[in-house]
């Protein structure tokens, strides 16, 4: 039996910074302790800060990834960084993961990490 999949992923991109804005805002609002940042710090923040920050982390050896719905709604993310320096190339740190909380327990999560792996 072939499955039809439920969410497709791939990388971020700047343009993608309003989507990702929303999923923060709504795992802040649903789950606060998930974060730093509270709700009120980061709906101050603007959208085109976001984007810039998803641009540099492109450029710097690191990448977000996103889950998105059938629909294509960004229903989780997750970002990691790449050491920058020559002999630790290898290593990486995975820096954050969300998954919006009606989609825990779907694989999203799962799916996110595996990609990140391959990648």
């Amino acid at each position: 039996m072939h499955s039809v999949p439920l969410f497709v992923i791939r990388p971020l991109k700047s343009e993608d910074a309003e989507a990702f804005r929303d999923l923060r805002l709504k795992i802040l609002r649903d789950v606060p302790d998930a974060f730093v940042t509270t709700y009120e710090e980061e709906q101050a923040r603007p959208v085109d800060q976001l984007a810039k920050a998803l641009s540099e982390l492109m450029d710097n050896q690191g990448f977000v990834v996103g889950a998105f719905s059938t629909e294509g709604v960004l229903t989780a993310a997750a970002d990691l960084k790449v050491d920058g320096k020559r002999q630790t190339s290898h290593r990486a740190v995975l820096t954050s993961m969300m998954v919006a909380p009606s989609e825990w327990r779907q694989g999203v999560g799962r799916a996110l990490l595996h990609y990140v792996i391959r990648r």
